[in-house]
């Protein structure tokens, strides 16, 4: 029996060797909506708003993983996605969480959440994310409508 190597290199002109070609058909990533705004958030709280996740393409689309990227401030958090198949159709919903740190009223912060998967045209898919605080309450000396009895 000759080896596997020696029979093939005999054989060159005859193995026949699989092409892989591409069908034009893929797997699309879709979000709605496109960005996060979590405008007026009270500081010390969260809020937590909903991202839709869509496979828009012909065939099943495979998500490798999801995370908040670009956040120094550790504003943002997101649960982590790990590797799943999302079929054709498919809506999933994810939920983002802001939350400010007391003080510095009126400052925007931004971030970003990063979707990669295997569809080919769009593989790493950024999200972007913004917060503002509610400004500052002043002191304008007005009455408040409450009344002593």
């Amino acid at each position: 029996m000759l080896p596997l190597a020696l029979l093939l290199a005999c054989n060159a002109d005859r193995v026949a060797v699989p092409r892989v070609e591409d069908d034009g058909r893929h797997g699309r990533l879709d979000v709605r909506p496109r960005a996060l705004d979590f405008w007026d958030t009270h500081p010390g709280f969260s809020r937590s708003l909903p991202l839709e996740v869509q496979n828009v393409g012909e065939v099943p689309l495979t998500v490798l993983d999801a995370a908040v990227v670009e956040n120094p401030d550790r504003v943002f958090a997101f649960d982590v996605v790990v590797e799943h198949v999302l079929d054709v159709d498919a809506i999933e919903t994810w939920y983002v969480r802001a939350t400010l740190p007391e003080g510095d009223p009126g400052t925007l912060r931004e971030g970003a959440l990063r979707i990669r998967s295997d569809d080919a045209l769009t593989p790493s898919l950024l999200v972007p994310l913004r917060v503002t605080s509610d400004p500052a309450p002043s002191d304008t000396g007005t009455d408040s409508g409450v009344t002593s009895p």
